[in-house]
């Protein structure tokens, strides 16, 4: 009779296993088939190879760990474990005090549901009202007499109350001013375009634009030949595009 030793056994459940990738790929295409038709399937291989070697960072190497990791890059964006908008996620995946991955986790899909719950919804109501919302919300910088910074707090807060409430006040500006900070970093400088790009990662993830599944944010913030006017009118127009497909 054949026996299965425990480190044939650790094998076989490690996520570098062949078998891993097409069960992974099935379960997505089931679990999150909007997700896979924006992806593709050179994409979706992608996401799951990135999530693999960036689970394994953090000593996640069993596949329901790793496949944890995977459903979260698609819930809440591929840096989702370096998300200044999520610092629970990193909390829990940096924690040396946690040496058994089952117990981290389990740990990591308590919090990621309990925020889920708060920011999303029991049924994804807030954020679907959060997306459709921001199908309508003006990129006219503020006036003059407002603080720049201000007014992109009250149009975040207005947008996705509930995630601003989970931020709290000091974290959602220090979140902006990183926002900015990144913009900057692909070019863009004035005002407009710092609420795009705002707007994007708080919706979409702050990592967003190398997220395989916003490939087209990508392609535009990398296109160096393009001026700023049209590069965030452009982003503009394909981030309202996308909304509108994903709401539809």
């Amino acid at each position: 009779m054949l026996k299965i030793r425990n480190a044939q056994i650790a094998a076989f459940e490690r996520a570098d296993a062949p078998h891993f990738e097409p069960r992974t790929i099935q379960h997505l295409k089931e679990a999150f088939p909007k997700h896979c038709g924006f992806l593709g399937e050179d994409g979706l291989r992608t996401v799951i190879r990135y999530g693999i070697k960036q689970a394994s960072a953090y000593g996640l190497t069993n596949q329901s760990g790793v496949g944890l990791f995977i459903d979260l890059m698609l819930l809440l964006g591929r840096g989702f474990d370096t998300d200044p908008q999520l610092r629970w996620a990193a909390e829990v995946l940096n924690d040396e005090t946690r040496a058994d991955q089952k117990e981290k986790a389990e740990h990591l899909f308590e919090k990621a549901t309990a925020y889920l719950d708060q920011v999303s919804g029991p049924n994804n109501e807030f954020i679907d009202e959060a997306q459709r919302g921001i199908l309508h919300a003006s990129i006219e910088p503020p006036s003059h007499d407002a603080r720049f910074e201000d007014e992109v707090a009250d149009r975040l807060r207005h947008i996705w109350p509930q995630k601003y409430a989970y931020l709290g006040e000091a974290e959602a500006r220090r979140f902006i001013e990183q926002g900015i900070g990144a913009a900057k970093r692909h070019g863009i400088t004035d005002q407009s375009g710092f609420l795009v790009y705002i707007g994007l990662m708080y919706m979409l993830g702050s990592s967003f634009d190398t997220d395989p599944l916003f490939a087209w944010a990508s392609e535009i913030l990398n296109d160096d030949e393009e001026e700023q006017t049209e590069k965030i009118g452009r982003l503009y127009f394909e981030a309202i595009n996308y909304l509108q497909q994903w709401c539809a």
